[in-house]
């Protein structure tokens, strides 16, 4: 919501026409593109690389158990 917010604030600078909105619409449009890029960062790319992140440990994880429960069953056939 803070995102919205901030966009719609901007968004009459960016469309404005006035006296100086040269300088002021070169500030905007910039800031519009940053808060926009990190929410998108921060809605889905940051959850994706963290599930990525957790998929591979846990497969490394289950590989180390599945290890240790053959050798244990190997010890225990000897």
């Amino acid at each position: 919501m803070t995102a919205v917010t901030i966009v719609a604030g901007l968004f009459p600078i960016m469309i404005g026409s006035g006296t100086g909105s040269e300088v002021v619409q070169g500030v905007a449009a910039p800031m519009v593109g940053g808060i926009l890029s990190t929410t998108v960062l921060t809605m889905l790319v940051i959850p994706v690389v963290y599930f990525l992140w957790e998929r591979r440990e846990l497969k490394r994880l289950l590989v180390s158990t599945v290890d240790v429960i053959f050798e244990l069953e190997w010890w225990s056939e000897s």
